[in-house]
């Protein structure tokens, strides 16, 4: 009679499992619905590259010059029986900023008189050594600035020989443009000469006149073309 009695309970447990078996898969799901949906990650946002810093060009930074060659017509009083001119020199310095350079500047005049026999047999040059600083604008296309210095006069002609010097003061003011590997254009200059000194001596073969300067200053303005480096 006792075995009879516990027969039954190794069915019921299996039973019991059975039902433990299904019911836990659909309590899970039930769950799994009843929680809010997880949020999707958010794009990562892609990185900026750091910028390239600009190069300047080398005409703006560090070593500059600035050779010219050009022509000077000589004005006011002291223009009396001159022509035009040939003018040539160059400006050598260093860029204090960008926009700013600080230069001295040799230019030289031959002097196209109505004594020479040609234009290429002056009898007169002048020489200017200046201080010739330079403001660069609109990226180094356009440059401006003051001249101040000292300049030396000589001549000699038909027996007569002289020689002055002086203060020099005037101005500078130029427009360039890149072409290839060079950049290019063109200097206005405005020269004021004032005569601290002269001495002439010899007589005009010609007028039988003694060497004089017929004016104490000269005045010149000019157009070159230029190179900028």
């Amino acid at each position: 009679m006792l075995s009879k009695r516990l027969m039954p309970q190794p069915i019921s447990l299996a039973i019991g499992l059975m039902c433990l078996g299904f019911a836990l898969p659909r309590a899970a799901h039930a769950q799994a619905e009843a929680l809010p949906p997880a949020a999707e990650p958010e794009p990562a946002l892609p990185m900026k590259a750091p910028a390239a810093p600009v190069a300047l060009p080398s005409y703006r930074t560090g070593f500059l010059a600035m050779p010219y060659v050009g022509v000077d017509i000589p004005v006011a009083a002291g223009s009396d029986g001159y022509a035009l001119c040939v003018r040539v020199g160059t400006l050598l310095g260093w860029h204090i900023t960008p926009k700013l350079s600080l230069n001295g500047e040799i230019g030289w005049d031959i002097m196209n008189h109505d004594t020479d026999p040609n234009i290429w047999r002056p009898s007169e040059h002048d020489l200017d050594l200046t201080l010739s600083p330079l403001l660069h604008l609109r990226s180094g296309e356009i440059v401006i600035g003051p001249k101040v210095g000292w300049f030396g006069n000589t001549r000699s002609t038909r027996g007569l020989t002289g020689n002055g010097q002086g203060v020099v003061f005037g101005l500078n003011a130029g427009w360039f443009f890149p072409l290839r590997k060079v950049v290019i254009g063109g200097l206005l200059n405005a020269t004021f000469r004032h005569f601290a000194s002269f001495d002439c001596q010899g007589v005009d073969s010609l007028t039988q006149e003694t060497c004089s300067y017929h004016s104490d200053q000269t005045e010149a303005f000019g157009f070159s073309g230029a190179m900028l480096f």
